[in-house]
């Protein structure tokens, strides 16, 4: 049989052990708490409210054409970027649907520009086949596309 004075120290060491292991779990638990507010603080998600949009010259583009549309579009309220391409003589570019209209840049930019302007729009038949990588035929994406769809 224990004597009393051990399984006095017994009791005073599992406190002890209780106790700071309470305490530090709750310090831990209070860190994250507070991560979790500083990080999503005054965070809005408006990725929903933004449309990219292309448009698609008829007429060669030069360097200086380029940046002139660049600088046009870049102007605009509500337009958050774009991206001229030379070579292929498109425009891509990310606004607010709230603000600008895609097909009312691209009459604005026939007229100012001179150059003959369309936009790009997706046809019915790739519409209907939604992600762009589910037109690879390789085993892979089709396993990555069952499992996407299944999510």
């Amino acid at each position: 049989m224990l004597s009393n004075s051990t399984t006095m120290i017994t009791r005073k060491q599992l406190f002890l052990t209780l106790g700071i292991g309470s305490g530090l779990f709750l310090a831990l638990f209070a860190t994250l708490v507070i991560h979790i507010a500083l990080v999503t603080k005054n965070k809005t998600n408006d990725s929903r409210n933004r449309q990219l949009s292309r448009i698609d010259f008829v007429n060669d583009i030069t360097p200086k054409d380029a940046a002139h549309i660049k600088q046009l579009v870049l102007s605009l309220p509500g337009v958050d970027g774009a991206f001229v391409n030379e070579q292929s003589n498109i425009l891509v570019f990310s606004h607010h649907p709230n603000q600008q209209n895609a097909n009312i840049i691209t009459v604005a930019l026939t007229k100012v520009t001179g150059l003959q302007a369309k936009r790009y729009t997706v046809n019915e038949n790739d519409l209907k086949n939604g992600c762009p990588a589910g037109y690879e035929k390789s085993t892979i994406s089709k396993l990555a596309l069952a499992v996407a769809k299944k999510l």
